[in-house]
C-alpha cells in the first residue's frame, strides 16, 4: 500500500498514512508526525496540471548488422523499449541504425546486451 500512496501527487500527513495502514514507522504511531504543510511537496503529476516533468535524457545511436526486413527492426524496438530507463526508439531496417534515447544515469550497454541477444552484431556509433 506505500508504494501506491507514494505514487500519487497528494501530500498526507503521516498520521493519515499510519490510519490508510500505508506507513509503519514509529513517528506515525506514537502521533509525533508532522502534518501535511511540513512535508515536501511530491513531483507535479500530468493529472494536475498537463505537464510533464523533465527528465534530462540523451542519445544513443547504433550500427545494427543482420537485420532481414522491417519485422527485424521492429522485434529490436520492441525488445529495447522494455530496458530500464530507455524513453524512445527508433530502428532503421534501410540504415542497419537503432536511435534509442536514454535517461541520463541509465546504461547503454543493456541495450546492445538486448540487441545482441536477439542474434544482431551491434555497435554504438557514438
Amino acid at each position: 500500500m506505500r508504494n501506491a500512496l507514494n505514487r500519487g501527487s497528494i501530500a498526507l500527513s503521516f498520521s493519515a498514512l499510519a490510519m490508510l495502514g500505508g506507513c509503519d514507522c514509529s513517528s506515525c504511531d506514537s502521533g509525533d508526525a508532522p502534518d501535511a504543510a511540513a512535508m515536501p511537496a511530491l513531483p507535479t503529476t500530468d493529472a494536475q496540471s498537463g505537464a510533464t516533468p523533465a527528465v534530462a535524457t540523451f542519445p544513443v545511436s547504433f550500427d545494427v548488422k543482420g537485420m532481414h526486413c522491417n519485422g527485424c527492426a521492429e522485434a529490436i524496438a520492441e525488445e529495447t523499449r522494455g530496458i530500464a530507463g530507455v524513453t524512445a526508439v527508433v530502428v532503421s531496417f534501410d540504415e542497419s541504425r537503432a536511435d534509442v534515447t536514454m535517461i541520463k544515469g541509465a546504461d547503454a550497454a543493456n541495450v546492445e546486451a538486448a540487441i545482441r541477444k536477439l542474434g544482431y552484431t551491434v555497435s554504438r556509433r557514438n
